[in-house]
């Protein structure tokens, strides 16, 4: 893995380029098409590096769910939408809206699904104490910010240090 990094750009350009060919011919003798699945602006530089290599592969997105500001862009740059199996309001009311990091909403979704497995990495996310892997480190930043936290200690309706269901009393 270290050898590759050390590659200059142009040889892991076309490094890329010669696995996104691989890929479509291997699609190709399989009898099936290749597409791009694009979700927000980090994923739009597969389709226009594909595109720059001469690889002009549909581009599809499930743009309903996104922003006005990513939908113009995919509408820019020929993303096929294809519609979602839940409406937005939907999967908004059962899931949420996203307004933290990937990385503080899987901290979230560990502490709300605590298992044998990972009880050392939960304990870290609430204290910020880390064991012999983390080098027995104080405050670190496994730790969740307290933003995260609701009132009570509760995080989206568990307790902050058994990782059980509650309820406040509006139901929630």
């Amino acid at each position: 893995m270290t050898a590759m990094q050390r590659l200059p750009y142009e040889v892991k350009v076309k490094r890329a380029e010669l696995r996104a060919r691989e890929f479509v011919e291997k699609l190709d003798d399989m009898g099936m098409n290749a597409h791009v699945s694009v979700g927000g602006l980090d994923s739009i530089t597969l389709p226009l590096f594909l595109r720059s290599v001469g690889l002009d592969l549909p581009a599809v997105s499930v743009s309903a769910l996104e922003d006005q500001s990513i939908k113009r862009v995919h509408k820019e740059l020929g993303v096929v939408s294809i519609p979602p199996g839940k409406s937005k309001v939907k999967i908004l009311n059962e899931y949420g809206f996203p307004v933290i990091s990937k990385k503080i909403a899987g901290r979230i979704d560990t502490l709300q699904h605590p298992t044998d497995k990972n009880r050392t990495v939960r304990h870290a996310i609430i204290t910020g104490e880390c064991g012999a892997q983390g080098h027995y480190a104080k405050n670190s930043r496994m730790k969740l910010p307290k933003k995260c936290y609701l009132e009570g200690g509760r995080i989206n309706g568990k307790t902050e240090t058994s990782g059980e269901a509650t309820r406040d009393q509006e139901g929630r």
